[in-house]
């Protein structure tokens, strides 16, 4: 399931960077992973009573739908936390090559960058194994 995931993730490489945005016309970090999820007829709970969730309070949910890693332990699929502005405010997934997958803002669109890429290396804070991609 993890690979399929990670092609899935890719399948949105180049569409623009929407904050909030949830389709093909833009898409934000958070974004990416619930509808790459959702193709694969999985979910992630991050929008309770039919609200949508943005923000702090999304990472957190993220953060809480799985488990907590060491970064040598990161596999295709897992999630990067990153803290840009001061706090945990934004996620990529790892591919398992060395790259992540991210929409970024100062990009303007969903990129694949290197783990060691300055826009992303210094900035790392956490990783997270989510639950709904483990073996049940």
């Amino acid at each position: 399931m993890r690979e399929e995931f990670v092609a899935e993730v890719r399948s949105w490489l180049g569409t623009r960077f929407r904050y909030q945005g949830r389709d093909r016309k833009g898409i934000d970090c958070v974004g990416v992973i619930v509808l790459s999820l959702a193709t694969l007829g999985l979910s992630l709970q991050i929008t309770p009573y039919g609200k949508q969730v943005t923000g702090d309070s999304a990472l957190a949910q993220l953060r809480a739908n799985g488990r907590r890693l060491d970064f040598a332990d990161a596999r295709p699929g897992d999630i990067a936390l990153l803290n840009y502005r001061g706090e945990s405010n934004h996620v990529g997934i790892i591919t398992g090559e060395g790259t992540m997958v991210h929409s970024l803002a100062f990009a303007k669109k969903v990129v694949e960058q290197a783990l060691d890429h300055p826009q992303v290396k210094p900035y790392w804070v956490g990783l997270y194994r989510l639950n709904c991609l483990e073996p049940q």
